[in-house]
């Protein structure tokens, strides 16, 4: 395994320099798992081992590298995360409740991670291949796989991390994996870290199994109240933005646009069972039509308002000054709404 071009300086850099000092040292993580894929990959994760914390500093400080997590003795240089092995061991509740040691191990340093995809070993000197879990069958039969029990169970985000590789990957998620998942409580989970994964979920190639899977391990219900999902829910969540699709079909909308930052989205119209002139002059007297989410499901690019507001040639106030006022100005203002809407389809 070679890092692409683009990153070869700090890599013989990075090379040059540990050479003097360890004859083992591995990428570690997603690259060597996109690698096996034939999957681009540009965050290199190198683990170091055979070196004590303290010439580890030294080293790398020499090096030129910056620390970005000095109690899990992590250094970054370019695009790669430099870093001595290590184990974990939950001590409360949070992400950061874990205690942290130097694990010299291979074997033991591997098991603390999530999926047997990702813990796979390739020697940076050599190229040979450690693989104590099975990572590259599991590639080749398209499945994730947790490593061990207890370990996983420990960092209750593994379950929606689980959801997210299917839908990054297309993989499926092994029975196992499932059944435990299924037992993980979700309650120590900030919204921060929620809204980190379902929104890479989001952009993800296959989203579409990403949702059944939060389903399928019970993240849905115990984040959400929603333990099913309709047909029209898997059409919708392909093709609008996720947020909106979950939001109006798990009946959890504000909650799910807040978690993810769309808060100024909250106030807009569910999907209808079709589109109507009265719903879509509705939108379009406030905004384009495009800039309802659900626009790409019901095809209206081609739409007169697709790219422009309706211009209604009036607003509140004049209708004030008209004598509406309360529920009978909002009345009005839809009528007319209505009335220019279908009065400008009919000269298109």
């Amino acid at each position: 395994m070679i890092p692409p071009d683009l990153f070869q300086s700090d890599f013989i850099k990075i090379k040059t320099a540990l050479r003097e000092h360890t004859n083992r040292a591995y990428f570690v993580g997603g690259a060597p798992r996109d690698y096996l894929l034939g999957r681009e990959f540009s965050d290199i994760d190198i683990e170091i081992y055979d070196m004590p914390p303290d010439r580890f500093d030294e080293t790398m400080k020499a090096l030129g590298a910056i620390g970005v997590g000095k109690r899990f003795f992590v250094y970054k240089l370019g695009a790669f995360d430099l870093s001595l092995p290590r184990s974990e061991q939950k001590k409360g509740r949070g992400r950061k409740a874990f205690d942290v040691a130097w694990e010299n191990e291979p074997r033991k340093a591997c098991r603390r991670r999530d999926f047997t995809i990702n813990a796979i070993m390739i020697d940076i000197f050599n190229g040979e291949l450690l693989d104590f879990y099975g990572g590259k069958r599991d590639i080749e039969a398209k499945t994730i796989r947790h490593i061990d029990d207890r370990a996983f169970a420990e960092d209750s985000l593994r379950v929606l991390r689980a959801a997210r590789f299917a839908a990054r990957l297309g993989f499926k998620i092994a029975p196992e994996t499932i059944e435990l998942c299924q037992t993980i409580a979700l309650d120590d989970l900030s919204e921060e870290r929620i809204r980190g994964e379902l929104e890479k979920l989001s952009i993800a190639p296959f989203r579409v199994k990403g949702v059944y899977y939060l389903i399928k391990l019970g993240a849905a219900k115990r984040l959400f109240g929603a333990d099913r999902a309709t047909l029209t829910l898997f059409r919708w969540a392909r093709r609008a933005p996720l947020y909106y699709a979950l939001g109006c079909y798990w009946r959890s909308k504000k909650k799910i646009f807040a978690l993810f930052g769309e808060s100024k989205n909250i106030r807009q119209p569910s999907p209808p069972k079709r589109v109507t002139d009265r719903f879509l002059s509705a939108i379009a007297y406030k905004k384009p039509l495009k800039e309802w989410d659900g626009a790409a499901i019901f095809k209206l690019q081609p739409h007169r308002f697709y790219n422009v507001k309706l211009d209604l040639q009036t607003n509140s106030a004049d209708l004030m000054k008209e004598g509406f006022f309360g529920a009978a100005l909002g009345k009005e203002l839809r009528r007319r709404a209505l009335e220019a809407f279908r009065k400008a389809n009919r000269r298109k």
